[in-house]
């Protein structure tokens, strides 16, 4: 199942697959994967599972970031673009790379603030 909060964006092409829930005020932007899914590396049925990924509010996802089965991110994190995350990432954390690690801290209390997303195109 896929949950997606008050007063959050998704961009164009974000790929969301299984069970994924986005909190308040997010932004997941533009060809992101949320990939909850995938198969077992041992299965010799190549079995699949679903580990459900968690994104809590004022979570800011950059460009082309794949965010991984069962991964939780807690609240006001900022992922870099072209990122990777495959482990949970704490509150306030900005991450990047690949796979992504911690860079840095977010300011607490930035996290206050409502999208107004108005496309720059029709």
């Amino acid at each position: 199942m896929i949950v997606i909060g008050n007063d959050t964006v998704i961009g164009r092409n974000v790929d969301i697959i299984g069970d994924v829930e986005i909190g308040d005020h997010c932004s997941v932007t533009s060809h992101s994967i949320l990939q909850s899914a995938s198969h077992y590396k041992n299965s010799p049925t190549f079995a699949g599972f679903v580990h459900p990924i968690i994104i809590e509010n004022y979570v800011w996802i950059g460009n082309m970031s794949v965010i991984l089965p069962g991964v939780v991110i807690k609240t006001g994190t900022i992922v870099g673009a072209h990122s990777t995350v495959c482990r949970n990432i704490g509150n306030f954390e900005i991450v990047a790379g690949c796979p992504s690690k911690v860079l840095g801290k977010r300011d607490e209390q930035i996290c206050r603030y409502v999208l107004n997303y108005r496309p720059p195109f029709n």
